[in-house]
């Protein structure tokens, strides 16, 4: 087992310095440096329509699909999330025994984060800053058939819950196509723990069988975004 503070009070802690940077920026901050940016990842578009077997790793691949910034001269606010979500049935016929397989899985997003703006020339932005993240999992798979020798019917159940949360420093590019439509992508570098409960049930047994597990993760996911944005 692996200690570590909870979730909540890093949480509170971070946003107690998120409003403490803001406040010390707005007074500082004229009308015509506030912008709002609204970003959607390209790359995760493309896979929505995969089934559950192909969808690509969110520990490599960058999972949010929707990006939100509000700046205020060098420094902002971002907010990313993502919902993912999955369900495959397989009916009973002669070939498989009378069996019916049913799968279900989803998986949630966020992150919100400060960050320092540089922009060398009018074509360029470069972000530098930290997000805090929380990922859940949730899978869940259920087998109904008849044993062969006895005819019993029998169902068996599994059902498992990942949460994930952490900090993560980024850095992040843009390239502006035009003033207020532009492309980037971001690396970032995950540091956080983990929890997993799982639970397997079996109507042939009477014992079911619960395991729950704790860690640690500390990863880097590589530039696999390309988040178009549009500045208002």
């Amino acid at each position: 087992m692996v200690s570590y503070n909870h979730p909540t009070t890093m949480m509170k802690r971070f946003f107690a310095l998120l409003i403490f940077v803001l406040t010390l920026n707005a007074s500082q901050a004229q009308s015509d440096s506030v912008y709002v940016e609204v970003g959607m990842n390209a790359m995760r578009l493309v896979t929505l329509g995969w089934n559950n077997n192909t969808q690509p790793n969110p520990d490599i691949w960058n999972p949010y699909l929707f990006s939100l910034e509000v700046g205020v001269k060098k420094v902002g606010v971002r907010m990313g999330a993502s919902r993912f979500s999955h369900s495959h049935s397989e009916l009973p016929v002669p070939v498989n025994g009378n069996l019916r397989f049913d799968n279900d899985s989803a998986r949630t997003d966020f992150r919100i984060g400060l960050f320092y703006n540089y922009s060398p020339d009018d074509k360029w932005s470069f972000k530098f800053g930290v997000d805090y993240y929380m990922a859940q999992t949730e899978l869940s798979s259920k087998t109904d058939f008849k044993e062969h020798t006895t005819n019993n019917h029998i169902v068996q159940e599994f059902n498992a819950t990942l949460k994930e949360s952490g900090f993560a420093p980024f850095i992040n590019a843009q390239y502006h196509i035009t003033p207020r439509v532009s492309v980037g992508t971001e690396l970032l570098w995950r540091i956080g723990t983990f929890t997993e409960n799982q639970l397997a049930t079996d109507t042939a047994s009477p014992v079911d069988v619960e395991r729950k597990y704790e860690g640690k993760k500390n990863y880097m996911i590589p530039p696999t975004a390309l988040f178009l944005t549009m500045r208002f």
